[in-house]
């Protein structure tokens, strides 16, 4: 704000045309205020008291998630590429908590229980060579070494054996290059290999039993086997959907809307055609709207074009629009007394008042107002 903010209202900036006035809100708040402030649809009563919303919604409701997001957000994990991989692959759950665990540093080797406080010896008690790290355990141990070096090709060794333990799952989990007595996937290979791994070393602490190489890569085969055949059978075929326009239904007008909103500045506009059934373009419509987010971006743009269509006289428009949350929540019975209404209620005030009536239409995420 430019100062001090005097005693006033909100409703004090309205052009007697119901817009913002720009010029006196100039005065006050900031280019980037005012951007935020033109976003809100101007209330048709300029008396209407200012009221408070939760800006961290889309629909201005508060929840306990968006409040905690704003508040402790910044000191969360980032959200690093290799857990999208890893919850992606096509293994069983328990692979994937297995790796995600390991990746984590969550499985109590010798190192992490010294890092804990829990021992004083780091050493492998397998080599004793060197700290029983996740990593160690899982790749550089001379006992396991030997067999990595049976699955994977000569020509990747080298880069095998020389990354750290998140950009060698990370590695391993995208890669593809076979395994010459496998038909399936490596990274099911890999996922198997390395939960056997560590389940060798386990049994061989508390029952003193352990696998040979030969034996242990078979185990992993038989199960990455069944892995894969079971991904297999239980696939869902993606549904490939040609997307195109389609008409209205006889006596019906359509009207397209669609918004935008950049995802540097988060200033937003929207446009509109409204066409008849045979495509033809009628009327029109694109302009700037402030900073508000997509969602809203999609309500507004459905609200200018239902605007431009009743001052036109149109009887019966059929809206599409690729906003699912958007058509779900005008279809709602709720949204009359939703806080996101303080924004768009003329809007929905007029849908009630001029007596529509809102029902799902035959194109595919829309819905049609019949206009008396």
């Amino acid at each position: 704000m430019h100062g001090d903010l005097p005693p006033c209202s909100f409703g004090e900036f309205i052009h007697p045309n119901s817009h913002w006035n720009i010029e006196d809100l100039s005065k006050v708040f900031t280019d980037d205020a005012i951007q935020h402030v033109i976003g809100i649809k101007c209330p048709d009563n300029p008396a209407t008291p200012d009221s408070c919303i939760w800006r961290w919604t889309p629909t201005h409701d508060f929840n306990l998630k968006s409040a905690c997001f704003q508040l402790m957000g910044n000191a969360w994990d980032p959200k690093l590429p290799i857990w999208m991989v890893v919850w992606r692959m096509r293994i069983p759950q328990g692979l994937r908590v297995f790796i995600w665990l390991s990746i984590r540093g969550k499985l109590m080797m010798n190192h992490e229980r010294c890092k804990r406080l829990f021992s004083d010896q780091t050493a492998c008690p397998l080599c004793a060579s060197g700290a029983e790290s996740i990593l160690h355990v899982l790749r550089d141990c001379p006992c396991i070494r030997h067999l990595w070096e049976m699955m994977v090709p000569t020509s990747t060794l080298g880069s095998f054996f020389s990354m750290n333990l998140s950009e060698w799952f990370h590695w391993n989990s995208t890669s593809h290059f076979p395994f010459v007595e496998s038909d399936f996937p490596w990274n099911i290979l890999f996922s198997s290999n390395s939960c056997h791994v560590w389940k060798n070393r386990s049994d061989w602490v508390f029952n003193s039993s352990n696998l040979s190489d030969r034996e242990l890569l078979q185990k992993s085969l038989t199960w990455a086997r069944f892995y894969s055949n079971n991904s297999s059978s239980n696939a869902i075929t993606p549904l490939l959907k040609k997307i195109q326009w389609k008409g209205p239904d006889v006596g019906c007008y359509c009207l397209n809307v669609d918004g935008a909103t950049s995802v540097n500045t988060g200033i937003s506009s929207i446009g509109g055609l409204i066409r008849d059934k045979d495509g033809n373009w009628l009327l029109g419509f694109s302009k700037g709207i402030g900073t508000v987010n997509a969602f809203q971006a999609e309500l507004w743009a459905i609200f200018t074009g239902m605007t431009l269509a009743w001052s036109n006289g149109f009887e019966i428009i059929q809206i599409q629009s690729d906003c699912a949350p958007a058509i779900s929540l005008l279809q709602s019975p709720d949204t009359i007394s939703s806080s996101l209404s303080l924004s768009f209620k003329q809007l929905l005030i007029s849908v009630v008042v001029a007596g529509l009536w809102i029902f799902s239409g035959p194109q595919e995420k829309g819905i049609n107002l019949p206009i008396h």
